[in-house]
């Protein structure tokens, strides 16, 4: 749980590997430009024997990480987040299955253009390790299934609409001081949560954050239905360890709980269409 909720954070706030909105495709493809799409040249792929997890980790030359999960692989490499979203899977590939030390390098000559596009290169240059070694084999699907809606609560929302050219003073800002547009993370030395803060942020935004990092509570993609158009200004506590029902008085309140009271929406049950990564094949990769 704390592995794939951590990685779960990395992948949403565009860390090490990036994050695409757009939708996924079954096979590596080029962006829309001529740009040349990198693979890896040399690629070790070991079984972990430690137990020990580093990663994941894009390098100025590659893609490092060890005791990797392949479920935790593919999701990387065809940007699922939600993981019970990737079906037809092996048990040695999930969570307590076989884990892997994934070195990978690519060409000499493509290390400048890696270091300025890696978000962008990686996915492709992952999913055709995948195909090489693991002789994965997937395509997707989209089919009907359980999500939440967020809506607005009956008292209506207690956030509100971002002003245009705000400076965000105490925000977060780029190095070079401008103020960054988005959703992060920040935690204050001994507290018992920490904050999620939003600058300028869309309430489809905010369903797609909580779909990849709570997916791990949650377990269901989330779909904006507040019908609230625009960018807001919001915090709401994040804890380490949520619950799924405020059951005693230690226990920290749910997700459900937290959204309600702190932005005046909430999570409602429905169903939604939902694209699902099928595995048609894997094989157990042999080590080099």
């Amino acid at each position: 749980m704390i592995r794939k909720f951590c990685i779960a954070a990395l992948l949403s706030c565009n860390i090490a590997i990036g994050q695409s909105t757009n939708p996924p495709t079954a096979a590596p493809q080029a962006a829309a430009t001529d740009a040349k799409v990198i693979h890896f040249e040399v690629a070790s792929v070991r079984r972990n024997k430690t137990g020990i997890f580093a990663g994941p980790g894009a390098t100025d030359d590659g893609f490092s990480m060890k005791d990797a999960f392949p479920v935790l692989l593919i999701g990387m490499a065809y940007k699922v987040l939600e993981f019970q979203r990737i079906q037809g899977l092996p048990a040695w590939c999930n969570y307590g299955g076989e884990g892997y030390n994934i070195a990978a390098k690519v060409a000499e000559s493509d290390i400048p253009e890696w270091r300025k596009e890696t978000s962008t290169q990686f996915p492709a240059a992952l999913q055709a390790l995948l195909a090489d070694r693991f002789q994965l084999k997937a395509h997707f699907e989209t089919r009907d299934a359980p999500a939440y809606a967020l809506v607005v609560a009956k008292n209506g929302p207690k956030f509100k609409t971002a002003t245009p050219g705000e400076t965000y003073p105490g925000g977060f800002h780029d190095r070079a001081g401008k103020p960054i547009l988005g959703l992060g993370d920040k935690y204050e030395p001994g507290s018992d949560h920490g904050l999620l803060i939003a600058q300028s942020v869309s309430m489809a935004q905010l369903a797609q954050h909580l779909s990849s990092l709570m997916n791990p509570i949650l377990g269901r993609q989330v779909v904006d239905q507040t019908g609230l158009a625009g960018q807001y200004d919001f915090s709401m506590p994040m804890y380490t360890e949520w619950t799924s029902n405020h059951q005693t008085e230690e226990a920290a309140p749910s997700i459900f709980t937290t959204l309600e009271e702190s932005l005046g929406l909430k999570l409602e049950p429905t169903k939604t269409p939902v694209e699902f990564l099928v595995i048609d094949h894997i094989e157990k990769p042999s080590e080099n």
